[in-house]
């Protein structure tokens, strides 16, 4: 079960590398940006998935508290065993965690003394084809 899975998720990969040559990104204008208040999958598009820079694998523990919030402005990180893809918006911010299975997305939180809190959630839908 565990070649499988990393199949699949080496796949996911492989077709966001797909989407980006497909596709057009740009992180300024409507229909184009990342959105972070999403609630469902129907709302991304392939197009903000395109132009993004691979920045090689990431290591996290399993519970992902280890997570960097911020990486390059519209670039992706995968973990080393391809179950998980992190993509990171225009503003260097952690906004999806994509697997074979489902779509996070992570609002921000500040708290009082301006400390950015990173809250996930899952999106309703299954995962497009083509992330």
């Amino acid at each position: 079960m565990v070649g499988a899975d990393y199949n699949l998720l080496r796949n996911a990969a492989a077709n966001i590398q797909s989407a980006q040559n497909n596709y057009s990104f740009s992180s300024n204008g409507a229909g184009n940006a990342f959105i972070r208040g999403a609630t469902k999958t129907s709302e991304l598009t392939a197009t903000q998935f395109k132009g993004l820079e691979n920045n090689g694998v990431v290591k996290v523990n399993s519970s992902g508290s280890d997570l960097p919030v911020t990486g390059a402005p519209n670039s992706y990180y995968t973990t080393a065993n391809g179950e998980h893809v992190f993509v990171y918006d225009g503003q260097r911010k952690l906004i999806y965690d994509l697997s074979s299975d489902r779509v996070k997305v992570f609002n921000i939180n500040v708290n009082p003394v301006e400390k950015e809190l990173y809250q996930p959630y899952k999106l309703d839908g299954a995962v497009p084809q083509f992330i």
